[in-house]
């Protein structure tokens, strides 16, 4: 889960919670644990870049694909598919939370 305050691109729907699920080959081959210098394999995946693919799957999840398996590898750990729903932080208030956050994140989960 990620609370994205601003954006010098794109100034609709902010501040905004993205949700994700990132999903990997092998994730027990990884060596190492991550650490905040690694942020650009978990933030960028989501975002338009050059690298992804990104198309909306079913309702409002959306689907970011890496263009190439040596892109994956080099630039995002190895991600095979990260599944992201994207919220107007300001619909989420204490009586829809449970809903909104954990709801969208068992969408994600029974998500293929």
């Amino acid at each position: 889960m990620e609370i994205m305050l601003h954006n010098d691109e794109d100034f609709k729907q902010l501040p905004t919670i993205n949700l994700s699920k990132f999903e990997y080959d092998d994730i027990a081959s990884w060596g190492k644990r991550n650490s905040p210098s690694n942020h650009q394999h978990f933030y960028y995946p989501i975002r338009e870049t050059d690298d992804m693919e990104i198309q909306m799957n079913k309702e409002e999840i959306s689907l970011a694909t890496p263009k190439t398996n040596e892109i994956a590898e080099q630039y995002y750990a190895g991600v095979r598919k990260v599944s992201f729903i994207q919220l107007p932080l300001m619909s989420v208030n204490a009586e829809n939370a449970k809903e909104k956050i954990f709801g969208n994140f068992e969408k994600l989960y029974l998500c293929n």
